[in-house]
């Protein structure tokens, strides 16, 4: 059975019609070598916010100061940094600023990381700022495993509208053995889903590493059948300095829009 850590979680909507107003808060997460030397098969949370049950969180302001794991073996784990979920209910008028780092890790065994992932399933944003800086160095993403940096995914008829995405995303390393690493991809998901308003998307993605078996993409705008974007703005600089290998493939910048039923599976890129 899964272990569960949760490390400063922010929560509304542990009643119904709950909401949470002018709130400020200033965190510090930290998981260091000798506290926890190997993850194994567990789930971690460092600076989780949620807002479900048509909750509502209105001009709040969130600084992720540090979200940090140093010398730590992440193996079939997986561990979130900065996430953001937005599930049947509103987050408005706020901003969230994060910054998540991983140094002297590997990350093993069909692991899961993800770095300021932002999750809308249903639910609302509407004029919030996201900012975030994820670095990952020295590390290793091996054996089937997935790491996210920056992502942001719109589910299942949830709208996010007037928002401005801002994300810096590093990482130095291995990439290897059939894993996959994404940087700043922005998904909708589910009939009837939208981006729009006057979003932008600035972000700065560098990769410096060896890639080997595996799949790595940078800024990519993902869209399916019967899903709106409209005045969306995006701003994207992706570095790349690698030794590519073994059939890997690099994907930087573009869009993928397809009329795929059911939306679009992480596995199962559109055409170019």
């Amino acid at each position: 059975m899964k272990k569960i850590i949760l490390i400063s979680m922010i929560t509304s909507g542990m009643l119904l019609a709950s909401s949470v107003t002018d709130l400020t808060t200033n965190v510090e997460n930290e998981i260091l070598n000798g506290v926890a030397p190997v993850i194994n098969n567990s789930n971690v949370s460092q600076g989780h916010t949620v807002v479900s049950g048509d909750s509502t969180i209105n001009n709040v302001q969130i600084t992720q100061i540090k979200n940090s794991i140093s010398e730590t073996g992440i193996d079939s784990a997986t561990v979130n940094q900065g996430l953001t979920q937005v599930n049947n209910g509103t987050l408005t008028k706020s901003t969230l600023d994060s910054t998540s780092d991983i140094k002297d890790s590997s990350i093993t065994s069909e692991s899961v990381v993800r770095q300021a992932s932002t999750v809308v399933s249903n639910g609302t944003i509407q004029n919030v700022g996201l900012s975030s800086t994820n670095t990952i160095v020295e590390a290793s993403v091996t054996g089937s495993s997935t790491l996210d940096q920056g992502v942001t995914i719109v589910n299942d008829g949830a709208e996010l509208e007037d928002t401005k995405v801002t994300s810096t995303n590093g990482l130095a390393g291995i990439v290897e053995n059939s894993s996959n690493v994404s940087q700043a991809t922005v998904e909708l998901n589910g009939q009837g889903s939208s981006l729009d308003g006057d979003s932008i998307l600035t972000t700065t993605n560098t990769i410096i590493a060896n890639i080997d078996q595996s799949e790595v993409h940078q800024a990519r705008l993902r869209v399916g059948g019967g899903y709106k974007v409209s005045t969306l703005i995006m701003k994207e600089t992706n570095n790349l300095i690698a030794n590519v290998t073994g059939g890997s493939s690099v994907k930087q910048g573009g869009v993928d829009a397809c009329a795929q039923d059911g939306g679009l599976d992480a596995s199962d890129w559109c055409e170019d």
